[in-house]
């Protein structure tokens, strides 16, 4: 059963080539814990720590194939897209 507004993980799906998580060494399947030291569970989470410190490198723990690794420093980049609705929309990582 569902309900509400869905809850993404911290866990890495995909890494597009020449972004911010790659160059920071982000890999598929990492799970990122924390974010300047604060714990982070959600990617709602990694998000607003991202917006309060735009084009600011953050510091990121992660676990890789449930070992700890890191900490990686990724500086998010802002990015406008336009959703499928028609509105303007901006999103940092």
């Amino acid at each position: 059963l569902w309900a509400g507004q869905p809850s993404y993980t911290t866990q890495v799906s995909a890494v597009e080539i020449s972004s911010p998580a790659e160059q920071a060494g982000l890999e598929p399947g990492d799970i990122v814990t924390a974010v300047n030291g604060i714990a982070v569970s959600r990617y709602d989470d990694i998000r607003r720590i991202a917006r309060r410190q735009p084009g600011q490198p953050l510091a990121l723990s992660i676990l890789r194939a449930g070992q700890p690794a890191g900490p990686l420093t990724m500086t998010p980049q802002k990015i406008v897209y336009t959703d499928v609705d028609g509105f303007r929309r901006d999103h940092y990582w």
